[in-house]
């Protein structure tokens, strides 16, 4: 099992540091039982409680000058009044940081400890891949943090330590508490997000902006024209989308707050048509990229004259 090794390491410290015939207790004093874990405080998880954990140590270590190294296992994370708590009831123990122990343990990793992080890693970097073709516009921060939460558990993560997402101003603090706030077209996005897959964490930040919808891009292409003074002669869509069907989604036109992804592919085709003279329209078609966007064709769009 991963950790087997820095476990049986642990021991033999342990051993060192309190003496063989403690170990029994000491390891007891260790486990995770005694946590107090993310539900927040008032939720413990052990067999008794703070209660017990003084109990044990002061049953371990009834006549000693005791250097506890550590109050958990799991480093430098034990609740304040845990700690408070025992000081108090073991005025002449001294206390120090877990890692003094635990860090050159934890430092190297073994071979199946890799795979552990490997595979929770692999976990996260599918999420990351599958968030580029989500909708952002229109959500809130709240809104993508749950479902990074979800895709995290349903990954096989047994929990999900964080999920970060920061829009736009939001993102320029480093550890932003998603908000209500709502992801505008436009709108940077940083995704931090991570959990605990058998044991071992994953961790991934990834950037996302908010590109332009359908209705952006149909607007655009009306701007041009109506600042030219023909706004009123531009009396259909700007596009459609194109693929095994001449017109499919997704449609380029105001009303449809699509946002474009890469993939999509359209036509982009303003118009003007006089009535009564005559109409002019020119028509590529264009294919949303990570880059940007490609176009399709690239005949001479010029006025041609012909005989």
């Amino acid at each position: 099992m991963p950790g087997m090794q820095n476990k049986q390491i642990f021991q033999h410290a342990t051993a060192e540091i309190f003496g063989q015939g403690k170990l029994e207790a000491v390891e007891e004093f260790f486990t995770p039982d005694f946590q107090e874990h993310e539900e927040g405080p008032g939720k413990d998880r052990g067999r008794g409680g703070l209660k017990d954990v003084v109990r044990i140590v002061r049953g371990a270590f009834p006549d000693l000058q005791v250097h506890i190294e550590a109050i958990s296992e799991d480093g430098d994370q034990t609740w304040a009044r845990f700690v408070l708590a025992l000081q108090q009831a073991l005025p002449s123990t001294r206390f120090v940081a877990a890692r003094e122990v635990t860090a050159s343990l934890r430092v190297v990793k073994d071979a199946d400890e890799i795979v552990a992080l490997r595979r929770a890693a692999q976990a996260v970097d599918h999420i990351a891949a599958a968030m580029r073709s989500e909708p952002f516009a229109g959500r809130r921060e709240i809104d993508l943090h749950n479902q990074l939460v979800e895709r995290m558990l349903e990954a096989g993560h047994e929990r999900a330590n964080f999920a970060i997402v920061a829009a736009a101003a939001n993102a320029a603090s480093p550890h932003h508490e998603p908000s209500t706030r709502v992801i505008d077209d436009g709108d940077v996005v940083l995704c931090d997000f991570g959990g605990t897959m058998a044991g071992y964490c994953s961790d991934i930040t990834r950037m996302f902006v908010v590109g332009e919808s359908c209705e952006d891009v149909d607007a655009a292409a009306r701007r041009v024209i109506a600042d030219a003074g023909y706004g009123e002669y531009f009396v259909h869509r700007t596009g459609h989308g194109i693929g095994t069907e001449a017109h499919e989604d997704p449609y380029v036109v105001a009303g449809n707050h699509t946002p474009l992804v890469p993939g999509h592919a359209f036509s982009v085709e303003p118009g003007i048509y006089l009535p009564g003279r005559f109409g002019l329209r020119l028509e590529d078609i264009v294919v949303a990229t990570d880059a940007g966007p490609e176009r399709l064709n690239h005949a001479a769009r010029d006025l041609a004259i012909v005989g």
